[in-house]
């Protein structure tokens, strides 16, 4: 089960753990760091299913395209976009906290532009359910 269970003894103990909750929910920091590793894992599963998992599959190159690169494999022409979506120390890499808000993706600038016809930052259903696991996790103290 997802969610979360209060098993109250009485009204000072679901005070108490409700008070916790709150105390850690003001400092999630610890929790998005586990969760930019989760959508960091998810966006090799993006690359890998060339974006099947999280939409409509990417169309292929062209077969100009693919002359020219000499492989039919989109959005791979350096290794650059991949890397600052997949890697934790990648250059245009997007992963930043402030407070109780995080971003996460790329802050490459052609990125913008192939993302109109090849989306590839996005979460699977998959990523999203894990994602919202850990920061349970988190806010009930489970995890550091």
């Amino acid at each position: 089960m997802t969610g979360i269970e209060i098993d109250a003894a009485g009204d000072g103990t679901a005070a108490e753990m409700l008070a916790r909750i709150a105390r850690r929910a003001r400092q999630p920091r610890p929790a998005f760091h586990a969760i930019f590793k989760l959508l960091r894992e998810g966006e090799r599963e993006v690359f890998a299913t060339r974006g099947a998992t999280i939409g409509e599959a990417w169309p292929g190159l062209a077969k100009s395209t693919k002359r020219i690169k000499g492989h039919g494999q989109p959005l791979r022409a350096s290794g650059d976009l991949i890397a600052s979506l997949t890697l934790p120390l990648a250059p245009g890499r997007v992963a930043d906290v402030a407070g109780q808000a995080a971003r996460f993706g790329t802050g490459l600038f052609y990125a913008r532009f192939v993302a109109r016809r090849r989306p590839m930052v996005g979460a699977s259903q998959s990523t999203s359910h894990r994602a919202g696991e850990a920061m349970l996790r988190f806010l009930l103290g489970h995890q550091s």
